[in-house]
């Protein structure tokens, strides 16, 4: 209680602030419909200003956060861990989404599903396509959104050399250290004037150009099946795998903390736009510079449990349309192994989920003319399938602390001096 009354703990104003936002948005959306449509610049307002400052923000992090990591076995230790933990969350994420459909069968109606006409295969090659999602042909093409995964091996390069440098590094890794925190300052600056705005704009649009595709049979399989999975695995594995990091302290830290990521994710359907609420979260939760520096950018590119899930649920649906039926522990293990490619491959090209079903049809020899039929639930999952994955990689940014700096991480306040 305040002074005049009720009062809104801290921590708790800002994610409310922005779910009242969404809310109000998605309500303007449904009432107004294209009469609200002149709202959409401002929503795109603000993604595009995430996006933009997620470039920067991850080549200053990274590189004077590793610049200033004295020893390179630290380093190796971060990345091999944080790869590690990637992969154990992702195979969980995808056999707890195949439990279920055990459970609930997804097929059953989705010979009513209307595809979208405008959905088609975009022919390519899958070596081509590990090669482009780890280098770039020009040096001015690392600065791109579309090429972050590049940015972040070149960072974790330069960052490692000036830390071998020694003295004569020092005035380049003073400058990094600036324009890092003027990055971050940045990031503060646009979640607390100009967020609310544009989440408002987003969900107005958006709700007012799928509304009435909302209620359609996409929605009650997505209802029925994903969100369910989705819910119960973000509750769980956070709160478990928080636990492992920290115990209860960890946990309650956590969920006290982790909705702005949440939301900003949520309504972004980007994990490279919620980077920027991601990096401000950790630190707040404790979590070290260097080790957040890395593991979180990884996490935007590589750590995608909700796209497991979601590829799963896809690949599941796939087979019940072929009338093929999706047994066996083979099976199952590598379905959910080539989920995990999928959303590694796939992470900063839009329209994503639509790649990660053409490369799932293309590696069990689906038919194409189901493709759009699966691309289109593409519209309907990423919104939660993105907040598991970011907030997923704020928990692994723990696991990792715990890892690196010991059981009693929490007790060493290891960001207060930043």
């Amino acid at each position: 209680m305040g002074k005049n009354g009720f009062s809104i703990p801290k921590g708790y104003r800002t994610p409310l602030l922005l779910l009242l936002s969404i809310f109000i948005g998605a309500i303007l959306g449904w009432i107004l419909g294209d009469k609200i449509a002149w709202i959409k610049p401002l929503g795109t307002i603000f993604v595009n200003l995430c996006f933009t400052i997620s470039v920067p923000t991850v080549l200053f992090s990274i590189t004077s956060s590793v610049a200033h990591i004295g020893s390179m076995k630290r380093l190796g230790n971060i990345i091999k861990w944080t790869f590690i933990v990637f992969f154990i969350t992702g195979i969980i994420a995808g056999f707890l989404m195949v439990f279920y459909c055990k459970i609930v069968p997804p097929g059953k109606g989705i010979e009513n599903i209307i595809a979208r006409s405008t959905s088609t295969i975009t022919d390519f090659s899958l070596g081509d396509r590990i090669a482009s999602t780890l280098t770039v042909s020009d040096f001015p093409e690392l600065f791109s959104k579309s090429h972050i995964l590049p940015l972040i091996i070149a960072c974790l390069a330069v960052g490692s050399l000036l830390s071998q440098a020694g003295e004569k590094a020092k005035v380049i890794i003073d400058v990094l250290d600036v324009f890092n925190d003027i990055c971050m300052k940045l990031v503060g600056m646009i979640m607390k004037y100009i967020a609310p705005i544009g989440l408002l704009a987003y969900f107005a649009s958006l709700v007012a150009t799928l509304g009435p595709e909302i209620m359609g049979t996409y929605a009650r399989v997505t209802l029925k099946i994903y969100y369910p999975v989705a819910i119960l695995y973000f509750l769980l594995s956070n709160i478990l795998f928080t636990a492992i990091a920290g115990g209860v302290p960890a946990i309650k830290k956590y969920f006290r903390k982790i909705f702005p990521v949440a939301i900003t994710a949520f309504g972004t359907q980007s994990s490279l736009a919620t980077l920027p609420s991601n990096f401000e979260v950790a630190k707040e939760m404790g979590v070290p510079k260097d080790i957040r520096s890395v593991v979180l950018p990884l996490g935007a590119t590589a750590h995608m449990d909700g796209a497991v899930m979601s590829n799963t649920l896809k690949t599941i649906m796939l087979f019940a349309l072929c009338g093929v039926p999706f047994v066996g522990i083979g099976t199952y293990l590598q379905t959910i192994i080539i989920c995990c490619f999928c959303g590694v491959v796939t992470s900063a090209i839009p329209g994503s989920g639509m790649i990660g079903a053409v490369i799932i049809m293309g590696f069990f020899g689906f038919p194409q003319e189901y493709f759009p039929i699966i691309a289109s639930l593409t519209f309907f999952v990423d919104p939660f399938s993105t907040a598991v994955n970011c907030t997923g990689d704020c928990t692994v940014s723990m696991i990792i602390t715990r890892i690196i700096e010991g059981k009693d991480w929490l007790k060493k306040n290891l960001t207060a001096n930043e």
